[in-house]
């Protein structure tokens, strides 16, 4: 969970005279695996050597929550000094179409500066496709994210007749399912898990096997699996 510093939506950048530190950017990646249907949630790691000044950075558009701390480096640290410690009340950040603005209004001391951040992750569609007797799995994101966890659930299914494919034209490419589930345990899967590789626009399908569940309805007393 992100702490937050309160987003406000901006018209236009509101500036001050106050002495602006230059920093530059050490990493600025995934903080946690991206999930379908969750906020993916970054870390932005800056340093600078100009203290008692303001620090301005620029962060993705539709940031939906910011968490800042600041750190010492071991060779700074004294005694006196948290190594670690929450910036949020001293920090603000602004909305814009195109970006998000976070201002520290007074980094002391600290030298790193880490920014959490929250954007709404990728989404995903499904729908059922009667005539191939297979649901059609639609993940999509504005960003560009890679090596996404994605799942969904079906009908239950012996583990050797789940089937998952990813549609490129006319193509069906066998995917790889990194996870089976069979949360009540009978021997038959209810939900799998799968990597998508990168996005913005991927389409899976996984056949239903009507034919099996229809069996089984009929005649009860067969194996679960």
């Amino acid at each position: 969970v992100l702490f937050l510093v309160n987003i406000a939506w901006a018209h236009q950048t509101s500036g001050t005279t106050d002495k602006v530190a230059d920093y530059k950017i050490l990493s600025d990646e995934p903080n946690v695996q991206v999930e379908v249907n969750k906020d993916a949630v970054f870390l932005k790691k800056i340093r600078t050597n100009q203290f008692h000044a303001k620090v301005v950075v620029e962060l993705p558009p539709g940031v939906t929550s910011v968490d800042v701390k600041g750190l010492l480096l071991p060779s700074s640290t004294s005694s006196s000094l948290n190594t670690n410690v929450n910036l949020n009340e001293r920090t603000t950040a602004e909305s814009f179409a195109d970006k998000t603005v976070v201002t520290i209004s007074d980094n002391d001391h600290y030298k790193d500066i880490e920014i959490f951040y929250a954007v709404p992750g990728p989404k995903k569609q499904e729908r059922i496709v009667m005539a191939e007797d297979a649901k059609e799995i639609f993940i999509s994101s504005e960003i560009h994210f890679t090596d996404i966890l994605a799942r969904t659930k079906i009908s239950p299914l012996p583990q050797e007749l789940v089937v998952l494919t990813n549609v490129q034209g006319t193509e069906k490419v066998p995917v790889e399912i990194t996870n089976y589930i069979d949360a009540d345990m009978d021997g038959l899967i209810e939900e799998i898990e799968w990597i998508v590789p990168h996005l913005s626009n991927e389409t899976y399908q996984i056949e239903l096997q009507t034919t099996f569940n229809n069996v089984r309805a009929n005649n009860p007393n067969l194996p679960t699996g």
